[in-house]
């Protein structure tokens, strides 16, 4: 099983002047694409992943 977390950094807001945060956390799922399959599509934030594979299921 891995389960993993998507961190992105962007700015937002009406003038594009507000630094915003968000934190997704997913499992993987057989058959499901990922919550963030390519990184590199990514223009206009940062955007980190971080993964634990090898996890027993609960």
């Amino acid at each position: 099983m891995e389960v993993s977390a998507s961190i992105s950094l962007s700015y937002g807001g009406l003038a594009d002047d507000h630094l915003t945060a968000n934190v997704t956390f997913c499992g993987d799922h057989p058959g499901v694409r990922p919550h963030a399959a390519d990184l590199e599509s990514f223009g206009t934030e940062a955007v980190l992943r971080l993964r634990r594979a090898g996890l027993r299921a609960w």
